[in-house]
C-alpha cells in the first residue's frame, strides 16, 4: 500500500503540526484512490481543521466533529475529489498509532501521523487500519512535487 502526496500538500501538514504544538494537529487529506497497481492513492488537498478536544489531554488526543468532516466533504466534492485519509501529529513521540488511535480509527482512511520534537518536525508515517480493526499496517509514503 502505497499514500501519494503532494508536496505543497504535506508543507502545509508540517506547518500546522509545528503551529499546533505542544497540542496535537489534526486535519483531513483530499484526493482520490485509484488503483492500487495504477496511481494508487493520492492526497491532493489538506484541509486543516481545529482539534476540537475539550481538555488538556489536547496534547495527547484529538478530536475532528462532524461538521468538520461534513465541510471537507463538500469541499471535495465541489474539486472532484474525496476524503481519504487523517492527519494528525504526535507532540514529542513517534509516528506510531497508539492504542487510542487504533480504538478510534476507521478502515479505509489512510492515518498520516507527524512527529513533532520541542516544536520541530520529526519524522512521519502513515498507517491503514485493517478490515477487521484488529491492527494497522504501515503504508509507504512517496512526496511528489505539485504539476
Amino acid at each position: 500500500m502505497m499514500l501519494r502526496i503532494e508536496s505543497l500538500c504535506l508543507k502545509a501538514i508540517k506547518e500546522d503540526a509545528a503551529s499546533n504544538y505542544p497540542d496535537e494537529g489534526c486535519g483531513l487529506l483530499l484526493g482520490s484512490d485509484g488503483p492500487e497497481k495504477e496511481i494508487g492513492r493520492m492526497v491532493k488537498e489538506f484541509f486543516p481543521t481545529p482539534n476540537r478536544w475539550e481538555d488538556e489531554e489536547k496534547r495527547r488526543r484529538f478530536s475532528i466533529t462532524a461538521s468538520d468532516f461534513l465541510a471537507a466533504e463538500i469541499k471535495a466534492q465541489e474539486r472532484g475529489l474525496e476524503i481519504i485519509g487523517i492527519y494528525h501529529s504526535h507532540p514529542d513521540h513517534k509516528p506510531i498509532p497508539s492504542d487510542y488511535d487504533l480504538e478510534k480509527a476507521w478502515p479505509f482512511y489512510s492515518y498520516l501521523i507527524v512527529e513533532v520534537v520541542k516544536g520541530q518536525i520529526g519524522s512521519m508515517a502513515s498507517w491503514r487500519l485493517l478490515g477487521d480493526r484488529t491492527k494497522f499496517t504501515f503504508e509507504d509514503l512517496l512526496v511528489e512535487p505539485k504539476p
